[in-house]
C-alpha cells in the first residue's frame, strides 16, 4: 500500500503541465484532488517519510520513482 500511494503522489505531480508561473498552483490543485479521493493513504505516505523508524523511511524512499535522488 505504501509503495502504491507514494507512486500515486509522484505520478500526479509528474502529470502536471503548466507554465512556470502557474506550476505551483496547478500542483497544489492536483494534490488537493488526490486528497479528496485518497486522503488517509496520502497522509500516511507523507508521514512515512518523517517517521522515526528508519526502515519505514527507507521503504518510503524506495517506493519513489528512480529519477528522485536522496
Amino acid at each position: 500500500m505504501l509503495q502504491q500511494s507514494v507512486q500515486r503522489i509522484a505520478g500526479i505531480f509528474g502529470e502536471v503541465v503548466a507554465p512556470a508561473e502557474q506550476l505551483m498552483d496547478q500542483m497544489g490543485t492536483a494534490f488537493y484532488d488526490l486528497l479528496e479521493i485518497h486522503q488517509n493513504k496520502t497522509l500516511l505516505s507523507i508521514q512515512a517519510f518523517t517517521t522515526a523508524e528508519p526502515i519505514i523511511r527507507q521503504r518510503s524512499r524506495k517506493a519513489l520513482p528512480i529519477y528522485i535522488r536522496w
